[in-house]
């Protein structure tokens, strides 16, 4: 079994790059082991797997050493400021957690994650521990996904409608008979509109 070597992977890929933009297609496995200290091809060949697994690198099934570094998308920090309710049993803010990186596309100024506590948005896909990206505004739509205080220094994640002049906060969760329309009253504020969704399925936010 190939020892799991993190550095070694990143000399391969580092080697991968460099080669590739110097002549414009990939080293072979015997010149990666080589550039890298390694005796065996199939540990060079499990590293390279991993690595697209990972979606660092591209193999085209069309044609050999087709091998190319994955491009990603331009991404900005934004800082996980509180935990916030899917319930209506809301969660008050706790201090900081951290910083994520997100699609900058996302990152619009004062842009911030919060963690998501409760089941009330599993049907629009926003599930118990996620990190939901919010655009900090005061106005929203008809069907808006928002995160607005309920009382004091308190947050909940919801669907907002409007009709006319009314205007009310819902949940998303079908099986959850216990739901009921939230109205918008004077207690209410809103804080922004989700513009995103991060998970984790391995310790680690992903989009």
């Amino acid at each position: 079994m190939t020892r799991e070597n993190p550095e070694v992977r990143e000399a391969i890929l580092a080697y991968v790059t460099q080669v590739v933009e110097e002549r414009g297609w990939a080293p072979s496995v015997r010149e990666i082991a080589d550039a890298v200290g390694l005796k065996s091809p199939a540990s060079v060949q499990h590293h390279l797997r991993r690595l697209e697994r990972d979606g660092r690198l591209v193999r085209s099934p069309l044609k050999a050493r087709s091998l190319s570094v994955a491009r990603r998308a331009p991404s900005a920090a934004v800082p996980v400021l509180a935990e916030v309710g899917a319930g209506y049993h809301v969660v008050p803010e706790v201090e900081v957690e951290t910083s994520v990186a997100v699609p900058a596309s996302m990152a619009a100024p004062g842009a911030f994650a919060l963690r998501v506590r409760g089941h009330s948005m599993v049907d629009v896909g926003i599930l118990d521990g996620d990190l939901v990206v919010v655009a900090p505004s005061d106005v929203a739509a008809d069907g808006d996904i928002v995160v607005a205080s309920v009382g004091d220094d308190v947050g909940t994640v919801k669907i907002l409608r409007r009709n006319g002049s009314s205007v009310w906060l819902e949940g998303a969760n079908e099986d959850d008979p216990s739901l009921a329309p939230m109205p918008w009253n004077e207690t209410c504020h809103l804080h922004g509109r989700v513009v995103g969704v991060l998970r984790s399925y391995d310790g680690a936010a992903v989009r």
